[in-house]
């Protein structure tokens, strides 16, 4: 008897029609439409958020710093504020003779200062100032601390941190300097190594932009960068 297998229609066989196809893929695009938005939205959260703790943690160990009358390279009983690697115990103390702390104040991982005196954590950028003879803020580089002026960075420091790459690391642009308020700006558009905040961007008091001599915050105002900062609770 013949074989007749072969015979038999394939009607489970077939694959997907065009119609099929396209269906297919506007689900996928709605989709990706809901859930690449929050995925975002997600990370932006976190990260902004593992901000402000790394900016109150920087305060705390500023405070503390100064307090355990650390530095006094001019040897006026006036105890300076620190550079990020002075907390970490990373470096030197200024005018210590190369004496380092132990404990350290704040964590090691954040002690990968660049030449520029920035560090990158959680997709944003953090830049903290003391001020020179004219109360100007220098960064924590090689030049910036030859420049630090004992006196004034008895008084004055400030921090500063933002977004790596705009609307995907973070929105926000953070401020915090001796008095312990933080604020933010959504404004400006600060991001990556181009379009970066100047050392006294949220301060106010006829204070200009790249000054840091001054204590008022910007709260809910504009600051010397021109930008309203909102405070963060």
């Amino acid at each position: 008897m013949p074989d007749t297998r072969s015979l038999r229609p394939l009607v489970n066989q077939r694959g997907f029609s065009l119609v099929e196809m396209m269906v297919v893929v506007a689900v996928i695009a709605i989709l990706s439409g809901i859930l690449v938005p929050n995925f975002v939205q997600g990370r932006v959260a976190a990260n902004e958020s593992a901000v402000i703790g790394t900016l109150r943690a920087i305060s705390t160990g500023q405070f503390r710093f100064k307090a355990m009358a650390l530095v006094d390279v001019d040897g006026n009983g006036g105890y300076e504020y620190g550079t990020i690697r002075e907390m970490t115990g990373g470096t030197a103390l200024r005018g210590s003779g190369g004496d380092r702390l132990s404990p350290n104040l704040l964590p090691m991982s954040l002690d990968g200062v660049d030449a520029n005196g920035r560090f990158l954590k959680n997709g944003y950028y953090f830049q903290l100032y003391l001020p020179d003879a004219a109360g100007l803020g220098v960064a924590e580089s090689a030049a910036g601390i030859a420049s630090i002026a004992p006196q004034q960075a008895e008084g004055y420091w400030t921090m500063l941190a933002w977004p790596v790459t705009p609307q995907g690391s973070g929105r926000a642009t953070f401020f915090i300097n001796q008095s312990g308020e933080i604020v933010k700006t959504t404004e400006g558009g600060y991001h990556g190594t181009t379009l970066v905040p100047p050392a006294g961007a949220g301060l106010v008091g006829n204070a200009t932009a790249g000054h840091i001599d001054r204590n008022s915050v910007a709260v809910g105002v504009a600051g010397a960068d021109g930008h309203v900062w909102k405070p963060v609770r």
